[in-house]
């Protein structure tokens, strides 16, 4: 199944102009408003055709987030880790100021040293000991229910992955919090990083501070990504 180019999302970099018909997305972890098809990242990646990307997809030649993906409709979207296995690169999905996903190289020697951050969107305790905490990109964690009640909803899991495939692991949480470093996700300051200099649990919006000279702005909590020095 194909999508028209005039009804791309608004998070696609496509020109409203050319072929008539694009490749949609799989049902996958993200939304289909918000995910680009692999094989258009390996496009903007390798700077190849449609043709030449799904060669190298074939070759299991591309990870995304550590697992090998051949499928060049699969689903990928914010904070996805897309690695060039055959050069060892990786690279950062992330959002433009207009809101359209774009990627960042990573300047990382190995699989080791890459950090995932992931939102936390829901958390369910399941036995005794035990709870279970929803990250927004359809990943289910089961931690310790000591841990668990210091992770909030909102707050951000930084993942790591391992050389043995399908292992992650945390290595951090990010609180959402005031002082805490943000990356803004949708809404009119989209792609931007700030700072929180106000925040009430009981109230939807924060207050932040963006950019070099520091500009006042208030944001919905929803949107936003509780990061840290690294992510940048």
């Amino acid at each position: 199944m194909h999508l028209s180019r005039l009804n791309a999302p608004k998070a696609w970099a496509t020109n409203r102009k050319g072929r008539k018909w694009l490749t949609r997305v799989r049902p996958g972890p993200h939304k289909l408003t918000a995910s680009l098809p692999l094989n258009a990242l390996v496009k903007n990646i390798d700077n190849c055709n449609s043709r030449e990307a799904k060669i190298i997809l074939n070759k299991g030649l591309i990870s995304v987030d550590n697992l090998v993906r051949k499928d060049p409709k699969f689903a990928i979207g914010l904070m996805d880790i897309i690695g060039v296995l055959t050069d060892k690169k990786w690279f950062r999905v992330l959002l433009d100021k207009k809101g359209r996903l774009t990627t960042k190289k990573l300047h990382i020697k190995d699989i080791d040293e890459i950090e995932k951050y992931c939102k936390i969107i829901g958390k369910t305790v399941l036995r005794k000991g035990i709870a279970q905490v929803n990250l927004f990109d359809g990943r289910n964690l089961l931690v310790d229910a000591k841990k668990g009640r210091e992770y909030k909803v909102g707050d951000t899991l930084v993942i790591g992955f391992s050389k043995e495939k399908g292992r992650t692991a945390i290595k951090k949480h990010l609180k959402l919090e005031k002082g805490a470093l943000v990356y803004i996700s949708t809404g009119k300051y989209v792609g931007n990083i700030g700072t929180i200099s106000n925040f009430n649990v009981d109230v939807k919006n924060v207050a932040l501070k963006i950019g070099a000279d520091e500009e006042n702005i208030v944001a919905p909590k929803d949107n936003l990504f509780a990061v840290d020095k690294n992510f940048d």
